[in-house]
């Protein structure tokens, strides 16, 4: 894919960390209201960090936030919050992480992002990435009206391209229900049930790479169909047959 997500390479670039581990990943689209929730979630990351100053502000900010995102007037009390130098250099990073929560959209979530990696160190990347990614899920779903029934989005944990560009994404719901967001003909579709049942909605130049992303927890980037020439362990391979025995079992 050779490109990641301005916010995480802003990031890797505030600690002097090489982005090439996460350029196999592709990158995440977030829409403006979803920066809002990463800069939100991000603020919750660094908060250990915090003074206790910094976090009384953040407990503030969080309270007020979802009315700011959904364009309700502020009290003038509230609207104060909000108030901040957007090019300010010379403050703490903890003040910083905060001025990004106050900020328009995508500018807010990556100076928060580069303060929280200085705070956090380079771990922070990580989840920083499963999170644009999550939030990846959450916008194609609202954007394609996609209705997931078993919750919020919890985790995005596996992506595959048929093509050029991501077509299947499988993701956890915040009970024990998964989903697969996948473009078929042109069309984007959502499946939702237990983990076995949509790994057998994959399709089979696929399924190594879901199989061991989604059940053995490895790391792997976006598939393609090439990625069928993975080798797998023994492990990773009874578990692969036993999810093809699954798709066996439906289609009769």
């Amino acid at each position: 894919m050779g490109a990641i997500h301005n916010v995480l390479a802003a990031a890797c670039q505030a600690i002097e960390v090489p982005t090439a581990r996460f350029e196999a990943e592709g990158k995440p689209v977030v829409d403006d209201p979803g920066y809002d929730d990463l800069a939100a979630w991000i603020a919750r990351q660094a908060a250990p960090k915090l003074s206790r100053a910094e976090r009384a502000e953040l407990d503030r900010l969080l309270v007020v936030l979802p009315k700011k995102v959904a364009r309700k007037r502020l009290t003038k009390e509230e609207g104060r919050l909000f108030v901040c130098d957007e090019d300010a250099t010379d403050l703490p990073d903890g003040a910083i992480v905060l001025s990004g929560l106050k900020m328009y959209a995508v500018k807010g979530a990556r100076r928060s992002a580069c303060a929280a990696a200085r705070l956090l160190g380079p771990a922070f990347l990580d989840a920083l990435a499963s999170e644009l990614w999550r939030l990846d899920a959450a916008t194609v779903i609202a954007k394609q009206k996609l209705r997931p029934r078993g919750g919020a989005i919890r985790a995005s944990l596996w992506r595959g391209a048929t093509g050029v560009r991501i077509t299947h994404q499988i993701v956890q719901l915040e009970g024990e229900a998964f989903g697969l967001i996948a473009k078929v003909r042109g069309r984007w579709t959502w499946s939702e049930g237990p983990r076995d049942d949509i790994l057998a909605s994959v399709p089979d130049a696929l399924m190594e790479s879901a199989v061991a992303a989604v059940v053995g927890g490895a790391r792997r980037g976006v598939a393609a169909p090439a990625a069928s020439a993975t080798i797998l362990s023994l492990d990773d391979a009874d578990k692969l047959a036993a999810v093809a025995a699954r798709r066996d079992v439906r289609a009769s």
